[in-house]
């Protein structure tokens, strides 16, 4: 008997030190059928994707003791060639930090589920 072997969801990780906004994303995600881990710290983070693997990271910029170029490249150690987007509250950053990150995108707080929507799947899709 021929069994057709089921595609393993992609999965996100969440890193953002604010409860609110990683419970909100998650919600969001589960409600359109995209499972996610998320992670308080770059600890936790670096911890799951220790076990994990992901097809997208959405990091904030400015975790609670920590800024985004500080954590970025120990994720992508740790990630290889997952895109990483960022997360940020702060629309007037340098271009130069910018361009440093390589991120493969930005959101911007407050954010629109569309836009979120739309950068995810742009590299979802992609893989």
């Amino acid at each position: 008997m021929f069994r057709k072997k089921e595609m393993k969801k992609k999965k996100i990780l969440i890193v953002d030190d604010e409860q609110d906004i990683r419970e909100m994303l998650a919600d969001f995600f589960a409600s359109v059928n995209i499972p996610c881990d998320v992670a308080g710290n770059s600890r936790a983070a670096l911890s799951l994707l220790s076990r994990k693997r992901y097809a997208l990271i959405l990091l904030d910029y400015n975790l609670e003791r920590e800024k985004a170029p500080d954590v970025a490249g120990r994720i992508r150690d740790m990630s290889g060639r997952v895109p990483l987007v960022m997360l940020t509250g702060s629309p007037d950053l340098d271009e130069t930090e910018k361009a440093k990150l390589d991120a493969a995108d930005w959101i911007f707080k407050p954010f629109k589920f569309d836009r979120v929507m739309a950068v995810v799947n742009r590299y979802l899709e992609s893989k």
